[in-house]
């Protein structure tokens, strides 16, 4: 934060110049501390990557007591966090903290960094502060909503997870509760509604059958026009030299009651005419 508002840096540089200098020194005393021949007694596969079988009913009153602080302090202090995350500017004209409340949302996200700590570690750690979130970001566009979201995304992979290592024999909890809310973000970027890749790839094939329907429908009516006759029988021919098979948006136009189809002696071909809803149609004026 000191680095991004007293440089021209911005936040993500600074937070990469502080992570990447931070994790070296972490690698130079791990190193150290391996060297020196007690890695396992100074804990440090435990605080990397969690234990949670060796739990106590202590942890679970700190990491219950911790998360009621975190939670009073989101929901006193809501709308003034909220300003201060998305307009900054605006919250200082306001007169607003902006450094005291940036200040106070860091150690909100360390302090549940440290309460995750004996869950997951602090490698794993880090995707459970942002799974649950982008999972939840794909479902609704209020911030309230998503904030309710990612709880209830974060704690169904952490009772799932935990599950999943009481009843399998050698699985960790930790990775299995991050592997659960990674689950979740990728079946959420596939299936949300609105955001999910299937349903703007669905979004998208509707716009382009529309588009080729509006498109016939405009040869249509060029044709009629052309022929001063607006039951012109368009040949099937026609619609095929001009834009290739079009088979299926024919048949979905004439279901869609646009078209009609029509005999034309001698002609053994399919021939088409538009009906009143497709003139109005492909005038723009709606069915």
């Amino acid at each position: 934060m000191l680095i991004a508002r007293h440089t021209r840096l911005k936040m993500d540089a600074a937070q990469g110049i502080v992570l990447g200098g931070f994790f070296a020194i972490g690698v130079v005393l791990l190193t150290l501390v391996q060297a020196g021949g007690g890695a396992g007694q100074a804990g440090l596969t435990a605080f990397l990557f969690g234990q949670a079988a060796a739990m106590l009913r202590g942890d679970l009153f700190v990491m219950g007591g911790g998360a009621a602080l975190a939670l009073g302090l989101v929901g006193l202090f809501w709308k003034e966090l909220k300003l201060v995350a998305f307009d900054p500017v605006f919250a200082r004209s306001l007169g607003l903290p902006v450094a005291a409340l940036e200040a106070g949302l860091t150690l909100l996200v360390a302090l549940a960094i440290v309460l995750g700590l004996q869950l997951v570690g602090v490698v794993l750690m880090t995707a459970m502060l942002i799974a649950p979130a982008a999972a939840a970001r794909q479902w609704t566009d209020r911030l309230g909503r998503m904030v309710l979201l990612a709880a209830g995304f974060g704690t169904l992979a952490g009772l799932v997870g935990a599950l999943g290592s009481a009843l399998g024999r050698g699985y960790a909890t930790g990775p299995l509760v991050v592997l659960c809310a990674t689950a979740l973000t990728v079946v959420s970027i596939l299936a949300a509604p609105r955001r999910g890749l299937v349903a703007r790839w669905l979004a998208r094939a509707a716009r382009r059958r529309q588009l080729r329907g509006a498109r016939l429908l405009a040869t249509f009516q060029g044709l009629a026009a052309a022929h001063g006759d607006p039951d012109y029988p368009v040949e099937e021919g026609m619609i095929a030299a001009r834009h290739g098979p079009a088979g299926r948006t024919l048949a979905r136009l004439e279901a869609e009651g646009m078209i009609r189809p029509v005999s034309h002696p001698p002609e053994a071909t399919r021939h088409w005419v538009l009906t009143g809803k497709g003139h109005r149609s492909g005038a723009g004026e709606g069915p």
